[in-house]
């Protein structure tokens, strides 16, 4: 299965960190295509976003010519808990894309405080949905795209397709574990910022993120897992 990431340098370790939490469980082959704007044209590559991927998610389609399922998922703020290939029986052929279909919800302001990064958490129409998407490249929903478009809400709420050629996946495959989900899904969505950022340190399951960041980081030398292992501690003890 063809996996597309967001990438951000400034979120690099995160992006790595989704690969392996996916390379440990897969029971298939997997090929990891990291985006970012500079696959996009200048109308969207010159967009704000509080990211370099907001809008290249949009790309995979086109990008993956007309194959079976590909994934799409944020990346650097998430963590694969379960094998990728059970996606497949899930894939419904007669749609264009399949999300985790969140209800309309109010997100926390501002995101990444304290970072480079810290934006404003912007509301939008079916937010959070494109996070993780189950593709259909070869669907002609995708070929009305338009790309000159520059209404970010076109974008977000998958403004050139029917209502009936987006489908659904198990909540359970877009946990927002820092906006109230629950912890025991198959991926994890750090979406205001993950446990190795100060402001996020003590988020709802940051063992579970340290623990992905510490086997990703794994060179076979348990002193350098020590260091590791105390940057972690380090960072819960953080006060101000």
């Amino acid at each position: 299965m063809k996996i597309f990431l967001g990438y951000d340098p400034r979120e690099a370790l995160g992006t790595w960190i989704f690969q392996h939490s996916v390379l440990k469980r897969t029971s298939e082959l997997v090929e990891f295509i990291p985006l970012d704007k500079r696959v996009l044209g200048p109308q969207l590559k010159d967009l704000p976003a509080s990211n370099s991927f907001i809008f290249a998610r949009y790309m995979c389609a086109q990008l993956s010519g007309n194959g079976g399922p590909v994934l799409f998922v944020d990346g650097a703020d998430q963590v694969c808990l379960a094998d990728v290939a059970e996606l497949k029986a899930l894939w419904q052929p007669d749609k264009a894309v399949q999300v985790v279909k969140r209800p309309p919800y109010t997100p926390t302001p501002v995101k990444f405080v304290g970072t480079e990064m810290e934006s404003p958490n912007k509301a939008y129409p079916c937010k959070q949905w494109s996070s993780v998407m189950l593709i259909n490249p070869g669907h002609f929903g995708w070929r009305r795209v338009d790309w000159n478009e520059t209404n970010p809400d076109y974008w977000h709420g998958f403004g050139w397709l029917k209502e009936n050629e987006i489908g659904e996946l198990p909540d359970e495959w877009n946990r927002l574990v820092d906006e109230g989900d629950p912890v025991n899904g198959k991926i994890l969505h750090w979406t205001l910022g993950v446990p190795a950022m100060h402001e996020y340190r003590n988020a709802p399951g940051a063992a579970i993120w340290w623990q992905e960041a510490r086997d990703a980081m794994n060179i076979c030398d348990k002193r350098w897992l020590a260091k590791l292992n105390l940057v972690s501690t380090t960072l819960n003890q953080w006060t101000t």
